[in-house]
């Protein structure tokens, strides 16, 4: 009995050694999921199942079986990131944690720096890929997602040049991980798009210029200084650059409007050239960059991940579409209607606010609403010509009260109409683009002309020194008229409140004054170009004992231009360091 016992147990345990070794032969010889099975893509269900059986096999295999299925593994990874990241879906996010091993406990609870746990855990595919790869087809690839994801973890919270243009690189057509980046360049314009609902009109073109500025990561990243990096968008195109930098300012505009490709310039039609500026140049290219990029994704439905954010997509191009950036003023080139020369100010560094601008020489007097660039029928274009005012405007022939009524108020209805009503429009306040020839009596006419309508804020539209437009944010404080008939009574409120500080300048004299303190006995006279010791007394006898007075007082007469004008505003906003003496100035 005791043998037949002995018999029977060696016999059982042979049976379920061969049953056990059947299993296991039939687990081993399974097929392993291919990159079709794992279409469409929905991540949660038989993606995630087949996925898991794709990274679990790569890390029993070696050579290159071992590295395709690393590779495979580790590019779905990515794209089930990619994915969540777009559609925002912290659901589709932690299941991607526990896909990869990390313990977390909900989707509300994710910690910091989780975002690139997950990275590094697909990172270390590409790098097994590679390794196993290495000598074949495969490594470059291997190579290239591993960069990707590595930009990603490491460089996307800095924005910085590197990331931008190790970005725009990846996205270059023909490049292993092509889609991938340029849903990482998508995913950066939607998030873009929906901040920009939320800021003023200046701001917009600072998202698009240092948010969204893969197409030109030079100047959408200031770096280092001592970087010393070359433009990638320069302020003419390959071709004529060489030319273009041996010409005037205002030549080399009129060459580049005229020869570079419309698509280099981000333009769709050549007469946008007349709007052609450094940041005109640099917001029409991110839009248009931003453009081909979508299209080159909408061309390619079939992709598992195309497929699967189609509804960010279609979200990004409803946004593209309203999308409604207001311009700084383009400088005008000679040959242009009604040049202008704009005068320098090194103090022009605020961005121009108003919705309307007047353009005025000593013969021409012009007004239209700030350029708009937005998208129409998925290209770039610039609303205010679209509404019949294209930049410098439309003459006003007569120069009177009603005229400049009836003219602002219109143009008010135009800017609310091409800005959807989603933008600023402030009533009392304009933009002024003179000419630097500018007579002083011409340009008090016209500032007493806008008070006298209700005008209280003015953007002074001037050069400064490093080449830009900018403005100068002046208040007006009432008449100041010297010859001809009065004008009304002003329409909108109470004269602004004048500083104690005045300061009158003429062809010949300087004068400082004031209503009270130490200056109102004693003031203080200079020849008029007598700048510096302008400065110096601003420093040294008004700083202290005016500090609180709310700002300078300025009246202008005689015979000076405009641009004497601007000079002098530089030097009572700012001291020869660049530090604010007077921020508030009223004319």
């Amino acid at each position: 009995m005791r043998l037949a016992s002995q018999l029977g147990s060696i016999l059982l345990s042979g049976l379920l050694a061969l049953w056990s070794s059947g299993c296991r032969s039939d687990t081993s010889n399974r097929p392993v999921p291919t990159e079709a099975d794992l279409r469409p893509y929905d991540f949660r269900g038989h993606t995630a199942l087949k996925l898991q059986r794709i990274c679990t096999r790569a890390r029993s295999e070696s050579g290159h079986r071992g590295a395709r299925l690393h590779l495979l593994c580790g590019r779905t990874l990515l794209d089930w990131y990619l994915s969540a990241a777009l559609r925002e879906d912290a659901t589709l996010l932690f299941a991607l944690s526990t896909q990869v091993g990390l313990k977390v406990v909900t989707s509300s609870t994710m910690p910091a720096g989780h975002l690139g746990q997950i990275l590094l855990a697909i990172e270390k595919h590409f790098n097994r890929a590679h390794a196993l790869g290495r000598g074949g087809s495969l490594s470059h690839v291997a190579e290239a997602g591993r960069r990707l994801t590595r930009l990603q973890r490491s460089h996307a919270r800095k924005w910085d040049f590197h990331y931008l243009d190790g970005i725009r690189e990846a996205a270059l057509p023909g490049s292993p991980f092509e889609l991938q980046a340029r849903v990482i360049i998508a995913a950066a314009g939607l998030d873009g798009l929906r901040a920009m609902r939320k800021v003023d009109g200046p701001e917009r073109q600072e998202i698009f210029i240092r948010g969204l500025g893969f197409s030109c990561p030079a100047e959408a990243d200031p770096g280092d200084a001592k970087l010393d990096r070359k433009p990638t968008c320069p302020l003419a195109c390959p071709s004529i650059r060489a030319r273009a930098f041996r010409l005037s300012p205002d030549r080399r505009k009129a060459l580049i409007a005229a020869r570079c490709p419309l698509a280099y310039l981000g333009f769709s039609q050549r007469q946008h050239g007349v709007y052609l500026s450094r940041t005109s140049l640099l917001v029409a290219r991110a839009v248009s960059y931003q453009l081909r990029n979508l299209k080159r994704l909408t061309a390619q439905p079939r992709n598992p991940l195309v497929h699967s954010v189609r509804g960010a997509l279609n979200q990004l191009q409803r946004r593209l579409a309203s999308l409604r950036v207001p311009l700084p003023l383009p400088d005008m080139s000679p040959g242009e209607p009604g040049t202008i020369l704009v005068p320098l100010s090194a103090s022009a560094d605020e961005p121009i606010r108003a919705p309307v601008f007047v353009a005025v020489d000593e013969t021409h007097l012009l007004a239209g609403p700030v350029p708009v660039l937005g998208v129409r029928s998925s290209q770039v274009e610039f609303f205010d010509q679209l509404e019949g005012y294209t930049f410098p405007g439309r003459p006003l022939y007569v120069a009177d009260e009603p005229a400049m009524t009836t003219l602002l108020g219109r143009l008010h209805q135009v800017w609310k109409r091409i800005t959807h009503g989603r933008l600023p429009a402030p009533l009392d306040r304009v933009a002024l683009y003179a000419s630097a020839q500018l007579s002083a009596g011409r340009f008090n006419d016209l500032l007493d002309l806008l008070y006298s309508v209700g005008i209280r804020h003015v953007d002074l539209v001037l050069r400064n020194t490093h080449g830009n437009l900018g403005a100068i944010g002046v208040t007006l404080a009432g008449p100041r008229r010297g010859e001809g008939p009065p004008f009304s009574p002003a329409q909108a409120g109470p004269p602004s409140k004048l500083p104690a500080l005045q300061l009158t300048l003429n062809h010949r004299r300087l004068l400082l004054t004031a209503r009270s303190g130490p200056l109102a006995k004693v003031r203080i006279l200079m020849p008029s170009n007598d700048l510096a010791g302008l400065r110096e007394n601003l420093e040294k006898r008004t700083r202290r004992p005016y500090r609180n007075t709310g700002g300078m007082h300025l009246r202008f007469s005689g015979e000076i231009r405009y641009q004497e004008i601007a000079r002098l505003l530089h030097f009572v906003r700012r001291n020869t360091s660049g530090r604010i003496l007077y921020s508030r100035l009223v004319l």
